[in-house]
């Protein structure tokens, strides 16, 4: 099939460098912010964690939607 592109490494057209970006599950989201695969089903759970989408039962994390939720809970610092 021409053009034909698998699902994990479909990104929205205005995200530049991340054309061929792969979902990450659970284990590589919980990998890449170091912290317990847990801590990310508690997240997840609790509505507090990144975006995700379901593919076929299992759970997928976009790395622009990924990047865009730690942008928006990076703290500033200080007071």
């Amino acid at each position: 099939m021409t053009g034909y592109r698998h699902p994990d490494t479909v990104a929205p057209h205005n995200t530049p460098g991340l054309q061929r970006a792969r979902m990450l599950d659970t284990k590589a989201l919980a990998e890449l912010l170091d912290v317990s695969v847990d801590t990310v089903k508690r997240m997840r759970r609790d509505a507090t964690g990144p975006r995700f989408i379901t593919v076929s039962g299992s759970i997928r994390y976009a790395p622009w939607d990924v990047r865009a939720w730690i942008e928006g809970n990076a703290s500033q610092g200080g007071k």
